[in-house]
């Protein structure tokens, strides 16, 4: 990042936009109360142990080709 001076003495922060795009993502993400409540949810069951093997979930889709 880097810092500019403009004439009114206010100090400006130029960055990325790639990057700059991606922190407005992240805060869109984080004012969602139902995506977040679905992220906390997710990462509960996870450290829970309850998640499924890759193979078992194309099944249930009905993605497996076997």
């Amino acid at each position: 990042m880097h810092t500019t001076t403009i004439k009114s003495d206010q100090e400006m922060v130029t960055i990325p936009l790639k990057k700059y795009l991606s922190m407005q993502e992240t805060i869109e993400v984080l004012q969602d109360r139902h995506l977040m409540r679905d992220i906390q949810r997710a990462r509960k069951e996870l450290r829970e142990g309850k998640t499924i093997s890759w193979d078992d979930l194309k099944k249930e889709l009905g993605l497996d080709e076997n």
